[in-house]
């Protein structure tokens, strides 16, 4: 893949990602269900980390993970940013590269982004209080199931950019192997 369009494509999925966390902060967490808000966060990371290779994933991830830090403080300092890298780390020694990537499998790796983002929170409370593990595993379903479904419109947003720049166009349209003939 040409440098170029790599640096284009990481431009397109960084632009993307305020869309999302605004979208986040304006509808979602002001709307609670049961007790939690969903999340789109992991999901686009998620999605992400199915299309793009191993490197690529975990460099997005881990950017998205302090861009989300700074957006929207978590329980500890730099818990998206960890928390977005070992999802991303995952995804890509995990995810079977043969198989197409569609919303399916984006759904599948999305709601393991879920459960490995709720992860360190469960954590944090049994290291709290033993009582509130059953609580914080609850709570972490919830969101899970809020969450799930949200996958589709974040892989409506990202799909764009993905077919733009895995088809081997540039930004003015112009194959690069049309070009170096």
């Amino acid at each position: 893949m040409a440098q170029g369009r790599v640096v284009y494509r990481r431009l397109f999925y960084a632009a993307a990602a305020p869309v999302l966390l605004m979208a986040q902060d304006l509808f979602l967490n002001g709307s609670t269900l049961w007790g939690v808000h969903p999340l789109l966060p992991p999901l686009a990371v998620a999605t992400v980390a199915v299309w793009q290779r191993r490197q690529e994933s975990l460099c997005a991830s881990a950017a998205f993970g302090l861009l989300c830090d700074l957006w929207m403080p978590g329980l500890i300092p730099c818990y998206f940013f960890l928390s977005f890298t070992l999802t991303a780390f995952f995804i890509g020694a995990l995810a079977p590269r043969r198989t197409a990537p569609g919303l399916f499998r984006v759904t599948l790796w999305g709601a393991a982004a879920l459960a490995i983002n709720s992860l360190p929170a469960v954590l944090i409370f049994a290291c709290r209080d033993r009582g509130t593990v059953p609580a914080a595993l609850v709570l972490a379903g919830k969101e899970l199931i809020l969450s799930v479904p949200l996958t589709a419109p974040v892989y409506v947003l990202l799909l764009p950019i993905r077919r733009r720049f895995d088809r081997g166009m540039s930004l003015s349209g112009v194959s690069h192997e049309a070009t170096s003939a």
